[in-house]
């Protein structure tokens, strides 16, 4: 393999393996056209992971490719010395430059920028003598290769905070899973939300956590054990620490829950305001309680039906129902009577429906329901419950819906 642009990088067999793979999963993912030039996933790789970044002059066109990588410092902090992160990044760079120069060929047609990537990729060098067009051409070249470093960027940061997430709860993360999650809420805003709501939980600290111990602090990234100190810091410092699984650690233990069954609206009308966010928030908290065994909670969503045959349990299937909660679509009507008709088929004798359905029910459920009302009201549905209130999608929402909870449920 030829010698790229970087002086640290690995052009070696490995090199080769990990340029033919990005370039096979891009191809799986939607890139239509053959690159046949691997230094160019593999420099783009290079510009994301390697904390060294001295390199070459030449090929100019890759140095003109990976510059803008290169400049991000923000992006760099997510990917630099993280392999999955950034193979990531690179699939989703290539998939997004296809998309953007897509764009361009339908507003502009093919002839000004060439018809693929790869004569893309040679109009990233303009000459100094080039005509007046050629540097406007340059110009929107390098535009257009900022934008899809911005969209892949963020596609990146979000799969950061996902591998964070499972990392905290003992689980790992393959590429292929990466690349096939379709995120359907804000997961940054999904965790500063989780974050506020996650600042009262089940669980009392007892002494330090068995983490990494640096000068006698504790370190880890776990969000149920986090100290409540931290949570005072700024947003940047915050998701750094936890980025980099720096965040100061108490040992909890978990206070002896019943079990439940969580049912969570995902009719269209949730996607209005912040009510989508929110009961992914509430369920997201849920669920890593759960995977701690501070309760035991199983999941199921629903509109004009149920959307699961069995409810996910989130203690023994956590994989499963972080997925639902990350990129399960909101679309449908309500029915809150198939819902509890549903329910009283299932094992936990207690639960939890978090809706903002008013339409009319009918069925008087066998078990013993509370009913959380976002923003709105339904006076059947609060007939037939044994706990009914309304909340606002907020973190102090979230706060009344926990300690309800822990009152209600705890067995003790």
């Amino acid at each position: 393999m030829k010698q790229g642009i970087f002086k640290y990088g690995n052009y070696t067999w490995l090199g080769e393996y990990r340029a033919r793979a990005i370039l096979s999963a891009a191809k799986k993912h939607g890139l239509e056209e053959e690159i046949k030039d691997l230094l160019i996933p593999l420099d783009i790789f290079h510009s994301c992971y390697l904390l060294n970044m001295t390199h070459r002059d030449v090929p100019e066109h890759l140095v003109r490719l990976c510059s803008p990588i290169l400049e991000d410092k923000e992006l760099r902090k997510v990917t630099v010395a993280d392999d999955l992160i950034s193979r990531v990044f690179a699939v989703k760079f290539l998939l997004a430059l296809q998309e953007e120069l897509g764009k361009k060929h339908q507003q502009e047609g093919e002839q000004k920028f060439g018809k693929g990537l790869e004569s893309f990729f040679q109009q990233l060098v303009a000459e100094e003598k080039a005509s007046e067009e050629q540097r406007k051409i340059a110009q929107e070249v390098k535009k257009l290769l900022e934008q899809a470093k911005e969209q892949a960027k963020e596609e990146a940061k979000q799969v950061k905070l996902y591998t964070g997430l499972k990392a905290g709860v003992g689980h790992r993360v393959t590429f292929g899973e990466l690349l096939d999650l379709k995120f359907t809420v804000d997961l940054n805003e999904l965790l500063r939300l989780f974050r506020s709501i996650s600042s009262i939980g089940f669980t009392k600290a007892l002494k330090p956590a068995p983490y990494e111990s640096r000068e006698g602090v504790k370190f880890g990234r776990e969000l149920t054990k986090v100290v409540p100190t931290a949570f005072a810091w700024p947003e940047e410092l915050f998701w750094y620490r936890f980025a980099t699984g720096t965040l100061p650690m108490v040992e909890t233990k978990a206070t002896e829950i019943s079990e439940f069954l969580l049912l969570i609206d995902k009719s269209g009308s949730m996607r209005r305001g912040n009510k989508t966010l929110w009961s992914r928030a509430v369920a997201l908290t849920l669920a890593m309680l759960a995977k701690k065994r501070s309760l035991h909670c199983s999941m199921a969503f629903f509109d004009d039906s149920v959307c699961q045959r069995e409810p996910i349990d989130l203690l023994r299937d956590f994989d499963k129902g972080l997925k639902w909660i990350l990129t399960l679509k909101c679309k449908g009507g309500t029915s809150i009577d198939r819902a509890l008709k549903f329910a009283d088929k299932q094992t936990p004798e207690k639960v939890i429906l978090i809706t903002d359905g008013e339409d009319e029910v009918s069925y008087q459920p066998q078990k013993s329901v509370i009913s959380v009302m976002i923003q709105g009201h339904n006076e059947t549905l609060e007939r037939i419950s044994e706990q009914y209130f309304s909340v606002t999608p907020t973190p102090q929402g979230g706060l009344k819906l926990l300690k309800v909870i822990k009152s209600r449920l705890s067995s003790t």
